[in-house]
């Protein structure tokens, strides 16, 4: 099917008719996020079901961001779009969405645009309880890692870690989280089964504090040698230097 002489017609059947009695609305014929205009001269005037099959002709010629222009047309009250329509223009707008670049000023406005907003507590049962079970894909483990390596990621999750222990009765909280956690027999056995395949047992870890004891207390000998080395060669330089101006007088 040829959608944009469909598209074409569509237009043109509602500029050469005479204005539509009822219900109506305006539609930009070159969309906004495709350069177009607010003039009279890019405005058709449409029914409600022309509306929509509009912007499903623009989402089939042009693709990308005009699927989530299809997306809109939903509403809140589910108007115009049927399942099967409404799980394609999903599917579409979402896969536009991958790799896009996001910008500083973007990412900022959107986090001002959340403060003092409160998830409730349902929606957030709902978002885990659809993860649970779901493994990570290779591009969202890559992404994930990437993040977690910025330097800036870092900064941000340390301070919050710092404000969030401080905080009144935080830490009495995370030990009696951590206390119910261990009452977790699948927990625990998790625990239990990687201290033994890294050798975590208590003989182990001994060794190791005691290891790492010795060579921190190496490297401060070898760094206060140093330190004396170079005061050795300095006090060295001086005399040497004072040595030579008594012998010129």
């Amino acid at each position: 099917m040829n959608y944009a002489s469909v598209y074409q017609a569509l237009i043109n059947k509602s500029k050469e008719r005479m204005l539509l009695d009822g219900y109506s609305e305006r539609h930009h014929i070159i969309p906004v996020a495709l350069g177009g205009l607010d003039g009279e001269e890019n405005i058709a005037v449409l029914t409600a079901r022309e509306h929509f099959i509009a912007h499903m002709l623009l989402a089939k010629i042009h693709g990308g961001s005009m699927w989530y222009a299809v997306i809109m047309m939903k509403g809140k009250k589910n108007r115009y779009i049927n399942s099967k329509l409404y799980d394609v223009a999903r599917k579409e707008s979402s896969l536009h969405q991958i790799g896009k670049f996001v910008s500083k000023d973007t990412r900022k406005a959107m986090g001002i645009a959340r403060i003092g907003y409160v998830t409730p507590q349902s929606t957030k049962d709902k978002m885990s309880l659809s993860k649970k079970g779901v493994p990570l894909t290779d591009r969202n483990k890559i992404a994930l890692r990437e993040s977690c390596a910025r330097p800036e990621s870092k900064k941000r999750r340390s301070e919050a870690r710092i404000i969030s222990i401080n905080k009144p009765g935080a830490k009495d909280k995370l030990s009696q989280s951590m206390k119910l956690r261990w009452q977790d027999a699948e927990y625990r056995n998790k625990v239990l089964e990687s201290r033994k395949l890294f050798n975590l047992d208590k003989d182990f870890l001994l060794k190791r504090g005691v290891a790492i004891k010795r060579a921190l207390q190496e490297k401060r000998k070898l760094k206060g040698e140093q330190e004396q080395t170079v005061v050795d060669l300095q006090n060295n330089l001086q005399t040497n230097l004072n040595g030579e101006s008594n012998a010129e007088i």
